[in-house]
């Protein structure tokens, strides 16, 4: 319902504002990627709102509509979202503090690919820590990236290496 009234209200997005307030956590979040999609006015005001919103669905989209849509206009708000109580909030943050290169996501991302479960939240932190990793993550790195090892897994890990100056990655890439 919520796209459906996205396709049809883009001339007027009160229509879908008013879904924001909808008791079901997914509509809500729904609704605020709609209207950044849109480029609804006050779009970015209602998902720094939605950062604090009860549902760690809602949390988790506005801190990835924010990060996407309003990049490194919203880093201190998305900084603070890096202790939320949710892990997957955590990660969204992290991933869009990650993709202005804000060295404040490491410690998130580490976590999380020290965890170890590899499904595909855990890729995108391996993806984002081999773009902003340091001389302390090379060993987190080096486990990854020799065979056999996912194909994509391997390649960012290998350019995180070779970002670090490790020649043998250089050569590998």
């Amino acid at each position: 319902a919520v796209e459906a009234l996205a396709d049809l209200s883009e001339d007027d997005p009160e229509a879908l504002r008013r879904f924001l307030t909808h008791e079901r956590a997914d509509v809500r979040a729904r609704a605020g990627a709609a209207l950044a999609e849109l480029g609804a006015p006050d779009a970015e005001a209602d998902l720094v709102r939605a950062l604090d919103d009860p549902g760690a669905v809602v949390r988790r989209s506005a801190a990835t509509t924010l990060g996407w849509w309003f990049p490194r206009r919203r880093n201190a708000e998305l900084r603070r979202l890096l202790q939320d109580a949710d892990p997957d909030v955590r990660l969204a943050a992290a991933d869009a503090l990650a993709l202005v290169e804000d060295d404040a996501a490491l410690d998130v991302l580490r976590q999380r690919v020290r965890a170890g479960r590899t499904d595909d939240a855990w890729e995108q932190a391996f993806s984002r820590l081999a773009r902003l990793a340091g001389p302390a993550d090379r060993d987190l790195l080096a486990a990854r990236a020799g065979w056999p090892n996912r194909r994509r897994r391997r390649a960012a890990a290998l350019a995180g290496l070779a970002r670090l100056g490790a020649a043998a990655a250089v050569q590998t890439l």
